[in-house]
């Protein structure tokens, strides 16, 4: 089933950036008496649909938002759904204004005007860079979560492990707060004086200190990190960065009468 109810909280908590973080780990532990337990960790989650106004479309939601809760959406507990258009920015509003054609078309605004298969936009990077860490790291698809961190008063850090028995673990830490955050110890499964490595940002290697510790300083506002034993640590696939030559309507109207002619 669609996870509604965490829908409502990641667009308080992402898109508006005006909810309290705890609201989420709140949904996690209501799920269990609510749930068969075999369902628990399969519920669909998503940040927008063709139901429900897009994502960009909120008040004061932004790329740097999108690309905090895309990362929520690919890291977090659930089987991820992502709707189409997103890895391009729309920001349709009500239905029907948020089903836009990829191809130029109807119901179309702002970024969703004209062709929009661009594999060099900043959101579909981010989501091909997300897809990657899925495929590499199991304890994204199958651990366990467990829950680190949050903020009752307002935006700030929310932070949670997700975890593959006692060896494997994806650390994962947001700041939906516009101001610096500081994280304090958390438990982990790395044990003292391994490194650990942000996946979104390489040169940031951290030490693990104590017996089961580790701290992080999430930076600026509206962040994202995601920490892996350096040991673990995988490249990630190759990406498309530029599209020469650019699509134009002679291939837009060669595959509209292609896909005319399939049909």
């Amino acid at each position: 089933m669609v996870d509604y109810p965490l829908f409502f909280k990641i667009n308080s908590v992402f898109a508006t950036a005006s909810g309290n973080t705890k609201q989420i780990e709140d949904r996690y532990d209501a799920i269990p008496a609510n749930y068969d337990p075999e369902a628990q960790m399969r519920l669909v989650t998503f940040l927008d649909n063709h139901d429900q106004p897009r994502f960009l479309s909120a008040s004061g939601a932004t790329p740097a938002r999108l690309n905090v809760a895309l990362a929520f959406l690919y890291t977090s507990r659930g089987v991820p759904c992502l709707y189409y258009g997103t890895e391009q920015a729309f920001n349709g509003t009500t239905d029907p204004n948020d089903r836009e054609d990829m191809f130029d078309g109807q119901f179309e605004q702002g970024p969703s005007l004209g062709d929009n298969f661009n594999m060099t936009h900043p959101q579909f990077q981010m989501v091909a860079r997300l897809n990657n860490f899925r495929r590499l790291y199991a304890p994204l698809r199958i651990g366990s979560h467990s829950n680190k961190w949050n903020d009752p008063s307002g935006p700030g850090l929310f932070a949670y492990a997700r975890r593959l028995g006692n060896t494997q673990e994806v650390f994962v830490v947001f700041n939906t707060s516009s101001t610096n955050q500081t994280l304090t110890n958390r438990s982990t499964v790395f044990a003292p004086g391994s490194q650990i490595i942000n996946l979104f940002n390489t040169n940031e290697v951290l030490t693990v200190t104590g017996s089961t510790g580790n701290s992080s300083n999430n930076g600026t506002g509206h962040q994202r990190e995601d920490f892996v034993a350096r040991t673990d640590w995988q490249p990630l696939d190759p990406v498309v960065v530029s599209n020469s030559p650019a699509h134009d309507p002679g291939q837009r109207a060669y595959l509209r009468s292609h896909c005319a002619s399939i049909q």
